[in-house]
């Protein structure tokens, strides 16, 4: 099911420098969303496989940020196997319909391997106001 373009909003962040394994804190809404979309985009393309890799895990974290409710583990970025990143391409991942309760914390999860070093990491999240998984 889609959802009207005019209700999708879009949030970005950028991640200057991303520790090889690293947890922040993106976004704390203060009314209940749903998160619909997510894109991602490196600055430093190279060529991933088993060693040099990105892995991204979307978390709900919960009202302390503590939680571990995984969102979405995107593995189109973090190619374990073979494949190239190109530089500032954006990933487009199809997230399921997840609700993120009023004053949780989205928490982003970047893991690397390798010699992978990207200068920036670039999140669009795409969501609608409001408890969407039924419409």
């Amino acid at each position: 099911m889609s959802f009207p373009a005019l209700n999708r909003q879009l949030m970005s962040f950028i991640i200057l420098d991303p520790g090889a394994a690293e947890k922040y804190g993106l976004w704390r809404p203060s009314e209940e969303v749903t998160i619909v979309g997510l894109q991602l985009a490196v600055q430093g393309g190279f060529t991933a496989d088993d060693t040099n890799f990105i892995k991204v895990y979307l978390y709900d974290g919960g009202i302390d940020a503590s939680g571990t409710d995984v969102i979405g583990q995107y593995l189109g970025v973090a190619t374990g196997g073979d494949g190239n990143i190109t530089d500032l391409k954006p990933f487009v991942d199809i997230v399921t319909k997840t609700k993120l309760d009023a004053n949780d914390y989205l928490v982003l999860h970047y893991d690397e391997g390798g010699t992978v070093a990207p200068a920036s990491l670039t999140v669009i999240i795409e969501y609608v106001m409001g408890d969407a998984r039924y419409m």
